[in-house]
């Protein structure tokens, strides 16, 4: 299938799982997060990289609140 579509496949799955938590308006947000998270895992070849990167947004979310 190559990374292209897997990404993209992944970023809507991402965006779903977020769907309870943010809402139907978070869609396209998290829907763009999910493609950013996906391109870091491709560009780098490791999950921890996605996982780290989301981490820091989680954390820079918690704090700007």
């Amino acid at each position: 299938m190559g990374p292209g579509p897997q990404i993209l496949i992944l970023a809507l799955a991402f965006a779903a799982m977020h769907i309870p938590f943010y809402g139907w308006r978070a869609v396209p947000i998290d829907f763009a997060a999910g493609l950013v998270l996906g391109c870091v895992r491709a560009a780098t070849g490791r999950w921890q990289a996605g996982a780290g990167t989301h981490l820091l947004a989680d954390l820079a979310g918690w704090w700007l609140r």
